[in-house]
């Protein structure tokens, strides 16, 4: 049986309870933290279970809260809350350039965003009885769409940029935690 460390039970629960609150929270729409929370943990976490968890629980928690949709639109949104697993190479990859995982971070945080506006729109248009079931109906759907994901995008890139500075910053602020961390997390948020 696999040992399940404090610390990963820690920055589970810390995660989480940050992406529940940024959805619960008032905000604007679909400013929330969920895909930097998952793109973190994507990358802490060794995990691709445990780093699957973080999102999908937040939604689990949050949606008790904040009620139900179509399952089949329901289904899309959670899978799309998966695509920080996938892009969570491009933020571990190694370099010199000082910024460059900065830039990473954003450039991943803008390819989510991308993704989710596509994907669960196309699921809105495919699933939903708003819009006609043609080209222009699936043009009228993204169109509509267009407002929420300035949203997204700017909570994708703030809560990314501002998560994975936290997480770099941390163990030079608290030298305790650098000590129980392992080399490999902090070499990653870093």
């Amino acid at each position: 049986m696999q040992r399940f460390p404090v610390r990963d039970a820690i920055l589970f629960t810390l995660l989480v309870g940050i992406a529940v609150a940024s959805r619960l929270l008032p905000h604007a729409p679909n400013f929330t933290a969920l895909m930097a929370v998952g793109l973190l943990a994507a990358v802490l976490f060794s995990s691709r279970v445990l780093a699957a968890a973080v999102p999908l629980s937040a939604m689990v928690i949050s949606d008790a809260f904040i009620g139900g949709y179509d399952a089949r639109l329901m289904l899309a949104v959670y899978g799309a809350m998966l695509l920080p697993l996938l892009l969570s190479p491009i933020v571990r990859a190694k370099s010199t350039f000082a910024g460059s995982r900065l830039l990473r971070v954003g450039a991943a945080s803008i390819v989510c965003s991308i993704l989710f506006f596509t994907i669960t729109n196309g699921a809105v248009w495919a699933f939903g009885s708003m819009y006609e079931s043609s080209g222009a109906g699936l043009l009228a759907c993204f169109g509509a769409a267009i407002p929420f994901f300035k949203y997204q995008l700017a909570g994708d890139l703030s809560y990314g940029l501002a998560l994975f500075g936290v997480a770099a910053a941390l163990p030079r602020l608290l030298p305790a935690a650098a000590s129980q961390s392992t080399p490999e997390a902090v070499a990653a948020a870093a």
